[in-house]
């Protein structure tokens, strides 16, 4: 199974947040997330949600314009039955008028190769200046996932490198020490996010 075929699995929502066979609690399952998020939400900004799933984080977001992008069509469809503004990544014209995207537990499951895709969708949706709020964890070494559930990792310096190439300042990075390993080592920093700005 992989991310497209999410969609049509009744437990859908389980393997993306453990909560899922409670609907209720999967609903309020991204409030802790979007209050991260919304404390940069300063001004009637327009933010996007890259990699929305079914809206479990942006149904929170408030005091803006969102707009939320997935690969899955499913996904798509209940994030608009709630009332979201969603779109299939692929349909999706990023046009530079966000102030603010974010994606929460995406980067992970992404190879290098896709993740750049996903970082050149992200920064043409932004603004001159606008912030990509990434939740990307970073250890000494690269990591690719094996599979689609998989979790991929960064070394800062590939990060780095990949902000460069994109365009994108890097703001600020948070840095787990070691290998990372499921059993003997995942870092206090694994889950925080970080902030990029698209150069001016």
């Amino acid at each position: 199974m992989g991310w497209l075929e999410l969609g049509n699995d009744p437990e859908a929502k389980q393997i993306i947040h453990p909560s899922g066979v409670d609907i209720e609690q999967y609903n309020k399952s991204g409030l802790g997330n979007a209050t991260t998020i919304q404390q940069f939400i300063t001004q009637p900004y327009k933010v996007m949600e890259y990699g929305c799933g079914t809206g479990r984080i942006l149904r929170h977001i408030k005091d803006c314009k969102k707009v939320g992008v997935d690969i899955v069509p499913e996904f798509i469809e209940e994030c608009k039955s709630e009332g979201i503004d969603a779109h299939l990544i692929k349909d999706y014209n990023f046009n530079g008028d966000c102030d603010i995207i974010f994606a929460i537990t995406v980067f992970i499951h992404l190879s290098k190769k896709d993740a750049m895709i996903a970082l050149e969708n992200i920064y043409k949706g932004l603004k001159v200046g606008g912030l990509a709020l990434l939740q990307m964890p970073i250890y000494d070494k690269d990591k690719e996932p094996n599979e689609w559930f998989d979790v991929g990792v960064w070394s800062e310096k590939s990060l780095r490198e990949a902000c460069d190439k994109v365009g994108f300042e890097v703001d600020t990075l948070y840095f787990n020490t070691g290998e990372f390993d499921f059993i003997t080592n995942i870092g206090e920093h694994h889950d925080s996010t970080h902030i990029l700005r698209k150069r001016k």
